[in-house]
């Protein structure tokens, strides 16, 4: 768990850097060397008017998360098991323009729990255009484990799931 929260933590601080004085960074501030250490558990979603959000990109660390390979379908189409909580997150972004931090609860014949970060990115600065989302693996579960909302920019709580490490 610790090193889930801390590499979700490292991300979370690059997404603060690279959005500098803005509200949002763009998905273009984002290089994959910037990337490079999270590259195979980060999904990129594209918010289309259409469509609604689709998978541009999904990281093959991902795979058992989303239960194969995703990229290029529209996340209304993933099942509920293990779409659910990727569409609350997506909606809590969405709506509340700020990154969304959750434990997702596995379903299945290996059911898994994950740590699992969503993040707006904005072309324009007002529209969110791309959603950054970044899942890990627990290797502990933790029983009741709550989705929580990121309070502020620089600042993330997630104390209630790992009492020994907080984000900050």
């Amino acid at each position: 768990m610790r090193e889930a929260s801390a590499k979700l933590h490292a991300l979370l601080t690059l997404w603060n850097k690279q959005r500098r004085n803005r509200p949002l960074p763009s998905r273009l501030d984002f290089t994959p060397m910037d990337l490079r250490p999270w590259i195979g558990n980060i999904a990129l979603v594209d918010i289309r008017i259409n469509d609604g959000a689709v998978l541009r990109l999904c990281g093959t660390n991902l795979f058992p998360r989303f239960g194969g390979e995703r990229t290029g379908q529209r996340v209304a189409e993933l099942d509920d098991d293990i779409g659910g909580a990727f569409r609350f997150a997506i909606q809590q972004v969405l709506h509340t323009r700020r990154p969304f931090l959750a434990m997702h609860d596995g379903s299945g014949s290996r059911p898994r729990q994950f740590l699992e970060l969503c993040m707006p990115l904005s072309d324009t600065g007002l529209h969110i255009g791309t959603l950054m989302f970044a899942s890990y693996p627990v290797n502990q579960p933790i029983a009741n484990a709550p989705a929580m909302r990121l309070e502020g920019w620089t600042h993330c709580d997630i104390s209630t799931v790992t009492p020994t490490a907080a984000l900050s």
